[in-house]
């Protein structure tokens, strides 16, 4: 930031201000500790009850299908796959009857000595309402795909890969582990791991992803 410009609001009004959901989360208890006005103003919730507990008030807004994507980043940022975490959730709002899509982005901004995650900042923004650019977002989305599914399948080893194919035939871990004679324990850190590495959130986007793909 230019430190000789002059801001017109503070810094505090231009964060409340900005129309995107901004937080501040502890990764140790899972909850929001500080979280920018637009979520008052896009979910109603009250600033008491939030700050009690941000999770239960988020299960309410979010899809339960998507629920499990903060819990999933902490394990993410545990691991220290990357610097950043990012993904897409569905909401809905108070009155409304359809899901919206947020994409958001996370990055750690407080870590211990040997660089244990502490709190991670967020911002998500409403990608349902970013309709002026309609062709270009579909491109962007288009490309984007292109290129992290190309760098995503060169992590996946080739270990990995008869994993998913036979969860691809409809096996479970028990009959891939007496497949490969290696115990359900290790073929289920093995899902986990793939998991991380395409950026899915269960078995049913794993299996989706790999159709898709080709694996």
């Amino acid at each position: 930031m230019n430190d000789d410009l002059i801001l017109p609001l503070s810094e505090k009004e231009i964060l409340n201000l900005v129309p995107a959901l901004i937080h501040i989360r502890d990764q140790q208890s899972g909850e929001i500790i500080w979280w920018n006005a637009e979520w008052e103003r896009s979910f109603h919730f009250g600033r008491e009850e939030f700050r009690k507990s941000s999770m239960e008030c988020l299960k309410r807004v979010v899809h339960p299908d998507d629920v499990n994507l903060l819990q999933f980043s902490n394990h993410y940022y545990r691991h220290k796959t990357g610097p950043n975490f990012g993904g897409t959730i569905r909401v809905k709002y108070p009155g409304n009857e359809e899901w919206s899509w947020l994409v958001g982005i996370s990055s750690v901004i407080k870590e211990t000595p040997d660089r244990v995650p502490l709190e991670t900042l967020a911002v998500f923004v409403d990608f349902t309402k970013m309709i002026n650019t309609e062709l270009q977002i579909k491109e962007a989305l288009q490309e984007v795909l292109r290129i992290r599914n190309g760098n995503a399948l060169n992590k996946i080893s080739k270990r990995e890969k008869i994993i998913i194919r036979f969860l691809l035939n409809g096996l479970g871990s028990k009959e891939i582990a007496e497949q490969l004679s290696i115990s359900a324990h290790t073929v289920r850190t093995h899902r986990k791991n793939i998991m991380l590495k395409l950026g899915v959130k269960n078995t049913s986007e794993l299996i989706s992803i790999a159709k898709d793909w080709g694996i």
